[in-house]
């Protein structure tokens, strides 16, 4: 469960501002990001059994990348999960596709590196949770759902998920305190339809379902920690359903270099 205080202000409601750029890079490292993103084979590749990823998924994961690798840089709970060395305990993806990741030349003894992977591996994840698009509700086939175990949005996470790790409410946190960061418009783009399912039960739980469909951003650096600390959650990382595709992982490396990592 939340925290008293995270639960209370999940069910005050919130109000989100969209569109809006990651701090800390600057417009026109935002803009350019974006090409990059719209430009790339990552974004013309055709996922197996979903298509074509909407442009605004790929601009949007690639706009968070370029937070996280900057945050990066300086440190922090949730950048540093995302990139600490593997962890073999059965519940660290990169681990479980490790053999997928060294066919593909990638060294997950470098830093930069695992951030880049992840982040790769994550935009497969999402293209089988929900084909890149938002504003997903719950899994119709999922048996005897509650409010908390009811996933959505980008990666049909949910809020029983919550308490894995402390870095996950230090995300909320951040996202709550700057709704500007998270990215809805850009997200939206390209999404063939908006998926007005309402939120399953009620209380912190649907205020959860509701806050991972407004706020794309915040779901995408909460899978990244879910991914490194609990890749149990994910049926397709399981399964190894989600596709690792490299040239996502070459756009990334573009990005690092377009990224604006003022102070």
């Amino acid at each position: 469960m939340l925290k008293v205080a995270a639960a209370t202000a999940l069910m005050t409601g919130l109000l989100l501002a969209t569109g809006a750029r990651p701090h800390p890079a600057a417009p026109q490292a935002d803009s350019r990001i974006a090409e990059i993103a719209a430009a790339s084979p990552c974004a013309r590749h055709r996922w197996p059994g979903r298509g074509r990823a909407p442009v605004g998924y790929i601009k949007g994961v690639a706009l968070t990348y370029a937070k996280s690798f900057c945050e990066s840089r300086a440190g922090g709970t949730a950048v540093d999960i995302m990139r600490r060395p593997l962890t073999r305990n059965g519940q660290d993806a990169l681990v479980h596709y490790q053999s997928t990741l060294a066919a593909h030349g990638v060294n997950v003894d470098s830093v930069a590196e695992r951030l880049r992977a992840l982040y790769t591996l994550g935009i497969g994840l999402g293209m089988r949770e929900s084909s890149g698009n938002t504003t997903e509700g719950r899994d119709l086939t999922a048996r005897r759902p509650t409010a908390n175990s009811a996933e959505a949005g980008l990666f049909q996470t949910s809020f029983d998920s919550f308490n894995v790790s402390p870095a996950l409410s230090q995300l909320f946190d951040q996202y709550r305190a700057n709704t500007g960061r998270c990215l809805l418009d850009t997200f939206k783009e390209g999404i063939p339809r908006v998926i007005t399912r309402p939120v399953f039960g009620t209380g912190p739980g649907a205020d959860y379902q509701r806050f991972t469909r407004e706020c794309p951003a915040f779901a995408t650096e909460y899978v990244m920690v879910m991914l490194r600390v609990n890749r149990r959650h994910f049926g397709p990382i399981n399964r190894r359903e989600a596709e690792y595709f490299q040239p996502c992982n070459d756009m990334l490396r573009e990005v690092e270099a377009a990224a604006s990592c003022a102070p």
